[in-house]
């Protein structure tokens, strides 16, 4: 057995973690913020750097374990101390840094592919360290990616990329073959896949100069893999995220495309998942899916086609599929408001989509009790304003449509990411998989915000729709008649005087003139 550059024992190793200033500064910096801001004015960012700079410049094969459990203590304070501020990530971005990572991972992911290939050719505890090293490296690169600035200039034109893609490309199977023995190992490099994803989820997103190499590089094919064979939690809701953020924005043949490897069928089954967690996320795929996308939304519609018969009963399961979800996640327990606000945003997908979709959701009387239900009910504006476009949608009518170029309300696009940028025509948000604990780590998320031109591109919508005259349809006459005689002008009416939120306020406000304008007989539509 081959045992490179082995320069401590296992019992020493360990000794030497337990008692390494560096791991314990690390570990107090990871969990107390008061640490960090300790170490900022000591201004021990540049002193870091170097250290880490100074052990690249040897190469890493030739360091003893002690001096690799260093490098990788400084990784993740740096990691928590970028965090957060973009300023402290200015402060040690630099080309030596992006190197010294990307050197970090070539070494983990060559001495992983040795191992793989020949079981037992590298010792354990270099393994380790090694994982250790590239974790590490990788929440820093993680908490780096959440800069525009940094996508845009040093992980531009590096082979940070490659080594990622690699690392998510591994078999979970070979994985657990190989380390049947070691469970430590497996545990490690399980987590190093989810990190890795979650590096990969704020890099992927259409305005990313990294997508297209990700996406030639065979991204998708190696999230397909991950969402049908892993057995991980964590990385099946961490790989939900990076494809939930490939077809962020995509033109609907890119999204079907991407679709192929991957399949509705799993999408769909993912949301009777056991995790709470991974039924969310799949619903948030669903949901990007299906926005501005008749074709998909009418693959949805048509999904339970194998049991029924007649159109209508195929459309109604659909339907009846979602209102099951909403009727088993309470709106009175937070954990459930991405995820009823997620579907109900499907709903309001569907009411985009045309007139007899739009009559289809209102022949479901129990759908409609259950969204008047959360407009009364549910204390959550993101909720409420995603039912209120639900009525929006249904007294919409199309010849205005038409006439005019706009086309009923599909807004809904959800990306919750950590990239941060300082110009106004960016969504500046931070949301991202957590890799350290059973469940996704939802931080400020932010559900249908509307930022600098798409805010005024929505208004101006607005704007337009209510300068266009012309006849009622019979179709939104019907409409405005059921949703009338169940008591939504009366519970809009109520909640447009009573609610603080200015956002609700004004779609509630169109959506009691929709309703008002109809049972007037006028003709001026929103």
């Amino acid at each position: 057995m081959i045992q490179p550059n082995i320069v401590v024992y296992r019992s020493q190793l360990n000794i030497s973690r337990k008692f390494n200033p560096l791991d314990i500064l690390s570990k107090l910096s990871l969990n107390f913020d008061f640490v960090n801001d300790f170490l900022l004015n000591c201004s021990v960012i540049s002193k870091f750097c170097e250290m880490v700079n100074k052990i690249a410049k040897t190469p890493l094969d030739n360091l003893a374990l002690t001096k690799l459990d260093n490098m990788g203590s400084v990784f993740l304070i740096l990691s928590s101390l970028t965090a957060v501020k973009e300023s402290n990530r200015t402060a040690i971005l630099s080309d030596d840094m992006i190197h010294a990572i990307e050197k970090v991972l070539e070494l983990h992911t060559t001495q992983l592919k040795q191992y793989l290939e020949s079981p037992g050719s590298i010792d354990d505890d270099l393994l380790l360290t090694s994982n250790h090293l590239a974790a590490s490296a990788c929440n820093l690169l993680r908490s780096l990616s959440r800069s525009v600035a940094t996508l845009r200039t040093h992980l531009k034109e590096t082979q940070t990329i490659t080594f990622l893609l690699e690392t998510i490309a591994i078999p979970e199977q070979d994985l657990v073959n190989a380390f049947v023995n070691n469970s430590a190992l497996l545990q490690n490099e399980l987590l190093l896949k989810t990190v890795t994803l979650a590096i990969i989820s704020n890099v992927v997103l259409d305005f990313s100069p990294l997508r297209k190499a990700l996406i030639n590089g065979g991204l998708v094919d190696s999230i397909a893999a991950l969402l049908h064979n892993t057995e991980n939690v964590n990385i099946l809701l961490n790989s939900l995220w990076v494809f939930r953020h490939i077809i962020y924005n995509e033109k609907v043949d890119a999204r079907e495309r991407y679709m192929g490897p991957v399949g509705l069928d799993r999408l769909v089954e993912l949301c009777d998942h056991p995790s709470h967690d991974v039924q969310e996320m799949s619903f948030n795929v669903l949901r990007n899916l299906s926005t501005s996308s008749d074709l998909h939304v009418r693959q949805l519609l048509n999904f339970f086609n194998k049991e029924k018969s007649t159109d209508e009963d195929k459309r109604q399961s659909w339907l009846n599929f979602l209102l099951g979800k909403m009727e088993d996640n309470s709106m009175h327990d937070s954990k459930n408001e991405d995820m009823l606000e997620s579907i109900v945003y499907i709903v309001v997908h569907i009411s985009a989509t045309s007139e007899d979709l739009r009559d289809l959701i209102v022949r479901n009387r129990r759908l409609m009790l259950h969204i008047k239900d959360l407009l009364l009910n549910c204390q959550s504006n993101s909720i409420r304003l995603a039912c209120v476009w639900v009525i929006i949608n249904l007294t919409w009518v199309d010849n205005i449509q038409q006439r005019s170029g706009e086309r009923a309300h599909v807004f809904g696009l959800r990306s919750d990411v950590e990239v941060e940028d300082n110009s106004d025509a960016n969504v500046d948000v931070d949301a991202d998989a957590d890799v350290d604990a059973d469940t996704g780590d939802d931080n400020d998320v932010v559900g249908e915000r509307i930022s600098g031109s798409n805010r005024l591109r929505d208004l101006r919508a607005l704007r337009n729709r209510a300068s266009g005259r012309n006849t009622i349809g019979h179709g939104v006459d019907d409409r405005v008649s059921k949703l009338t005689g169940m008591g939504f002008l009366d519970v809009l009416g109520s909640l447009s005087r009573s609610v603080d939120n200015l956002d609700l306020k004004e779609r509630l406000k169109v959506a009691v003139s929709n309703l008002n304008s109809a049972n007037r007989g006028s003709a001026i539509r929103f």
